[in-house]
């Protein structure tokens, strides 16, 4: 979903809220990431879920050229959205877009045509 005052790279699909815990963790000026864990597994098992760049300091070429630079791949690259707009639910034309999307950049990162 996309935030009105972040750019996300998502690592991996959220765990729903109900079966993990969630904590954030400021990296850089700007830049945070979202971490996530099962609620069974271990307290040092959380995993990057998405990197968040602050839209005020990244532009998205400036955002994606960051992860590029660091050797960051991401299966979904979500820009900020307008203040003034509310982020509504994507269509279904849309939300089948994005996983289209996602399907073709993880294929390309493991070296698999579709």
């Amino acid at each position: 979903m996309p935030f009105p005052n972040e750019h996300s790279a998502r690592q991996k699909e959220p765990i729903p809220s109900n079966a993990s815990y969630t904590r954030r963790k400021q990296i850089a000026p700007g830049i945070s990431i979202v971490l996530q864990r099962n609620k069974g597994d271990d307290e040092n098992s959380f995993k990057t879920q998405s990197y968040r760049f602050n839209k005020n300091r990244f532009t998205v070429e400036e955002a994606k050229n960051w992860l590029k630079q660091h050797k960051i791949g991401y299966i979904l690259f979500e820009p900020a959205t307008e203040p003034e707009k509310e982020a509504k639910p994507l269509t279904q034309k849309e939300q089948l877009a994005q996983k289209k999307e996602m399907v073709e950049r993880v294929a390309k990162e493991i070296g698999q045509e579709i």
